[in-house]
């Protein structure tokens, strides 16, 4: 089921990062989503996986798997699913960095999946590189697969909305987006799941950092999507919208806010392969999506308990 307008991935990627109102009901990794809605749905949230070297490959190889054998209906890849290859990478570390990747995702994912981009899956190379055309967000939507930098995909009554929310002048839904996700929720019949890789509304900043100083918490927008009351405006507007998922803070929880439950995903790596990130392992989000609304979520520590 396509939501707009049919365009193939090619010609996506040759109009370069625009969005598009089209969505996939499977991915080159995966089998087809079924159609069929008279049931519950499993979901899985693999986010910031951050992987690079043989070593983490290895062990987020060991996630993947574990989040495989529970037989999900879809996976979810919030973002970050490369160590890094924004800031000065060059081409080639960057085109390793995704093929690990791919080859991490083929070798253990049997699921259908989707992903979304995160701040560190983004090369930011100059215009005049002699790989330019696969600048920005490129790389990212061509080895993802993914028919756009933000899309909207079927499942059963659901629709996933994928969002794209960090941009070279900071973490916020655009304007051509935000007409977009206006005009999808419209047209939504069934409930909708948001899925950014920034969170649009956490409670994980407020433990980021300690206590507060000079009377206030200081909260970079940079760990919130920016223009979150723009959102949640929508939100109200279109009461369709029943769930946000993100992953960037490496943290896991739940904020339930104007009927709207957000979920923060924790991180495959944990802290970067080096240990739990404030006392939260390596860890993944397992979902049971009803027809009308979240039923329940787990979080599974896959190298150990939470502390």
């Amino acid at each position: 089921m396509l939501f707009g307008m049919s365009t193939s991935r090619r010609t996506l990627l040759k109009a370069g990062l625009g969005g598009v109102a089209a969505a996939l009901t499977g991915s080159a990794w995966g089998a087809m989503v079924p159609a069929s809605s008279k049931r519950n749905w499993k979901v899985i949230l693999l986010t910031d996986t951050h992987v690079q070297s043989p070593e983490q490959a290895a062990r987020a190889a060991k996630g993947f798997a574990m989040a495989q054998a529970r037989k999900p209906d879809l996976i979810i890849f919030g973002g970050d699913n490369v160590m890094n290859v924004d800031g000065n990478k060059t081409f080639e570390d960057a085109t390793g960095q995704f093929a690990k990747w791919r080859d991490l995702v083929s070798s253990n994912i049997k699921a259908p999946s989707h992903s979304v981009i995160g701040n560190h899956d983004i090369w930011w190379a100059k215009e005049d590189h002699p790989q330019a055309t696969l600048r920005d967000k490129a790389m990212a939507i061509k080895n993802f697969d993914l028919p756009g930098r933000y899309y909207a995909v079927a499942m059963g009554d659901w629709k996933l909305v994928m969002l794209d929310v960090f941009h070279r002048d900071g973490c916020y839904v655009d304007a051509e987006q935000m007409a977009w996700l206006d005009e999808e929720l419209a047209k939504s019949k069934g409930p909708v799941c948001l899925v950014s890789h920034a969170p649009i509304l956490s409670a994980t900043h407020f433990m980021e950092l300690g206590a507060p100083k000079n009377g206030s918490w200081a909260v970079p927008t940079s760990w919130q999507v920016g223009n979150s009351v723009d959102l949640m405006k929508l939100f109200w507007k279109h009461p369709k919208v029943k769930l946000a998922l993100s992953g960037h803070m490496h943290h896991i929880d739940r904020v339930d806010y104007h009927n709207v439950t957000y979920v923060c995903g924790g991180a495959v790596s944990g802290s970067w392969w080096s240990g739990a990130y404030h006392n939260f392992p390596p860890a993944f989000i397992e979902l049971e999506l009803s027809s009308e609304e979240m039923v329940r979520y787990t979080s599974v520590f896959y190298e150990g308990p939470a502390k």
